[in-house]
């Protein structure tokens, strides 16, 4: 069970009062923002002709399920399912079909669209609330607990959102999962803290069935000899990418399914080797989409005289090892920084596995800017972790610079290309990944007792 450093322990949230005029009034401007964001996205998803969004590519392989066509097959506006077979069985019997290009859009697809918005739209707000009581549980001396009367709360939960607004907005836009991920990856986060190394384990195995990416995060339990994690994990990954798949497709079918999705998208996303080439546009062609990620970022800086369209479609071997080199080293960083002991403190749980999330991404080889939706735990970990400190309501202006480079940095290369290809956004998370190593060095430096915690509530209780 983690440990609770004495920063935990002494370092309490200062009780300042309610929330401003001021903080009301932006608070009140961000559920306004989200509405009409909310409207503007379903009429871009309703009312043209192409139907810009991303979650028909979802409805699709639902339909192909639903009717047992072949679902990496599917395609919508010349898209396709790029994930495991899971989503879409969830889907499968709960979503109408796609609109055609050029169709006028359904009831049924309008319905879907919004519904799919609300929907990611909760499980933002499930991830903060359960990422922020992981961090405001009080500490076991505490002599006033924690209450809506904190203003550090309002500062922790809304501040990663004002930081990340940027992919948000394109997260949502989009229709993709990743906000589904966040909650998913959040539950991870807040089981582990509090002890609950098997719902860590369940929560993970559901994430990596969602989207594989997450199985870099099973790292942590290996390191901590974290066997319930692991068994409980493993579990749920044969349940969900072979059992439940051999239940509704049958053996030869989900065999099928897993050659297909390991030779179109896995292989040659790791390898470039590509043998399918239906996909390059949408995915494994570098040059296709703007990859923020280590690998994306050595290719741009290997060509960076050449225009993008004159560019390789497919990394070097040397720039995949380079880049491979690079991820590993941040791997080991990190999980080194957190200590080889089985049982850590709480603080350095969270800070370790939101760490190890920035380090997913980046390694990962593809990362779009909507990826980038998954900085939340490790902004409001750092952001956290200050406020403990400094015993105040509002974080330091060295964290709010280095938090704040971000989205500014995602700005600057919406209008410089030469910028976006060099690699200013990567240097900008991986800042935060750095701020997060110090505040877990310090962390760790201030661990002198052994002493174990009470467990912490379930997450699925927030």
């Amino acid at each position: 069970m983690p440990r609770e450093s004495p920063l935990n322990q002494k370092q309490k949230f200062l009780p300042t009062g309610g929330l401003s005029r001021l903080e009301q009034a932006a608070i009140s401007l961000l559920l306004l923002g989200a509405l009409i964001f909310g409207v503007v996205t379903e009429c871009r998803a309703t009312l043209t002709k192409k139907h810009n969004t991303d979650l028909g590519v979802y409805l699709a392989a639902a339909q192909a399920v639903r009717e047992g066509g072949d679902l990496y097959s599917a395609s919508y506006n010349f898209d396709h399912y790029m994930y495991p077979p899971f989503l879409a069985m969830l889907l499968a019997h709960v979503v109408p079909a796609p609109v055609k290009y050029g169709v006028p859009a359904t009831v049924a697809f309008a319905a879907a669209v919004s519904v799919w918005y609300i929907l990611s739209l909760l499980a933002l707000a499930w991830a903060i609330s359960v990422l922020a009581r992981t961090w405001l549980r009080p500490a076991p001396d505490a002599a006033t607990p924690a209450g809506s009367g904190w203003r550090p709360i309002w500062t922790i939960r809304l501040l990663p959102v004002v930081i990340c607004l940027h992919c948000l907005g394109r997260e949502l836009q989009l229709g993709q999962v990743d906000l589904f991920l966040l909650a998913l990856l959040a539950l991870v986060i807040a089981c582990a803290a509090g002890g609950r190394s098997g719902w860590a384990g369940f929560w993970l195995a559901i994430a990596i069935c969602l989207k594989v990416m997450p199985v870099v995060l099973l790292v942590y339990p290996l390191w901590r000899r974290d066997w319930r994690w692991l068994l409980t994990c493993a579990g749920g990954m044969v349940a969900g990418l072979v059992i439940l798949p051999m239940l509704m497709f049958g053996p030869a079918k989900t065999f099928k399914y897993t050659q297909e999705y390991s030779q179109t998208l896995v292989l040659p996303a790791l390898t470039g080797k590509v043998t399918d080439h239906s996909r390059d546009g949408e995915l494994l062609d570098q040059n296709a989409v703007y990859n923020y990620s280590i690998l994306g970022v050595i290719h741009n800086l290997e060509h960076l005289s050449l225009d993008r369209d004159d560019r390789p479609k497919v990394a070097s071997l040397q720039n995949r090892h380079l880049a491979a080199l690079i991820g590993l080293t941040l791997l080991l960083v990190t999980l080194l920084a957190s200590g080889f002991r089985r049982q850590v403190s709480r603080t350095s749980t969270v800070l370790c596995l939101s760490m190890l999330t920035v380090v997913m991404l980046v390694i990962s080889p593809v990362c779009q800017s909507y990826y980038f939706v998954l900085l939340i735990p490790v902004i409001m970990a750092v952001i956290a972790v200050d406020l403990r400190r400094t015993g105040t309501a509002f974080p330091g202006a060295g964290i709010l610079a280095v938090c704040a480079a971000y989205p500014i940095a995602q700005a600057i290369s919406s209008f410089s290309p030469l910028l976006r290809d060099s690699g200013l956004v990567l240097a900008t998370v991986l800042a935060l990944w750095l701020l997060a190593l110090k505040a877990l060095n310090q962390s760790r430096q201030t661990e002198t007792t052994v002493e174990a915690l009470p467990a912490a509530p379930n997450p699925l209780t927030v």
